[in-house]
């Protein structure tokens, strides 16, 4: 059944997005741009609704500690809701019970799918290929090597491609 925006409006008043990337590729600095923040303003709430430390999204060179299921805000623009991958690494995919592997993202991607509550749900996943400039990191994985390397437009690539 259509709805109008005015109805999605009512249903879900803001926008909950997934964002995915490696660790230090910028993706907090896109939220902020996005929402037109100096981070000050940031707000961190555990599944619980708790308070989290806004720090544990600062650049280090530990990968983000930051959890999938926690809501990144920012009074600036509270119509988006974020949610932080994490960094996704080179090698994750080996560690026992890691939040950064991609069977965790599908499985938190799944759980919210499930939700009735069309707010509960996640609207959109930004992925970010950044290159890190804190230290002397290419790209490695498959995927973000055909996407650099890429001479095409982002349309004319096939699967093959990646």
């Amino acid at each position: 059944m259509p709805h109008t925006i005015q109805e999605i409006k009512n249903l879900s008043p803001r926008f909950r997005i997934l964002v995915i990337g490696r660790h230090n590729a910028g993706k907090t600095t896109i939220l902020k741009k996005m929402c037109d923040s100096d981070g000050s303003d940031l707000q961190i709430v555990d599944a619980n609704g708790k308070q989290v430390d806004p720090s544990i999204l600062e650049p280090n060179r530990q990968r983000g500690m930051s959890d999938i299921e926690n809501e990144i805000t920012f009074r600036s623009n509270p119509l988006f809701v974020f949610h932080d991958s994490r960094g996704i690494e080179a090698g994750a995919e080996h560690e026992k019970d890691s939040q950064l592997r991609t069977e965790y993202l599908w499985n938190f991607l799944r759980k919210r799918s499930m939700s009735e509550r069309m707010k509960d749900q996640i609207h959109a996943v930004w992925c970010v290929f950044c290159i890190p400039m804190d230290e002397q990191r290419a790209p490695s994985a498959q995927f973000e090597l055909a996407f650099f390397n890429a001479r095409e437009s982002p349309g004319d690539l096939n699967s093959s491609d990646l």
